[in-house]
């Protein structure tokens, strides 16, 4: 078993390094399926600039991180958004 989760996480890696948009990445604090640790390797592997990660305190896997990180989430949407109608060539646009 270890093996297989040596493998995933290196492709998750792998892909992290080529990844050229931008990244909102949301961790529950108290999240007993996912080790933080393999989170904080996709972000800073992570090739694009634009990225931002976010520890939501008393979020568990799933739902309640969510909700919790509900208002970030708007916040990283209408921003993306703002980028969109700037009308320069210089900056991307993913929404």
């Amino acid at each position: 078993m270890m093996m297989e989760s040596k493998k995933v996480m290196d492709s998750m890696i792998y892909y992290a390094r080529k990844s050229n948009f931008p990244l909102l990445l949301i961790y529950g604090g108290k999240d007993n399926l996912v080790d933080k640790k393999g989170c904080d390797m996709i972000y800073d592997n992570w090739k694009n600039m634009n990225k931002k990660y976010v520890v939501v305190a008393n979020g568990t896997h799933g739902k309640s991180t969510l909700l919790g990180a509900n208002h970030i989430i708007k916040e990283w949407i209408n921003n993306d958004k703002a980028r969109c109608n700037t009308g320069r060539l210089d900056v991307p646009c993913y929404g």
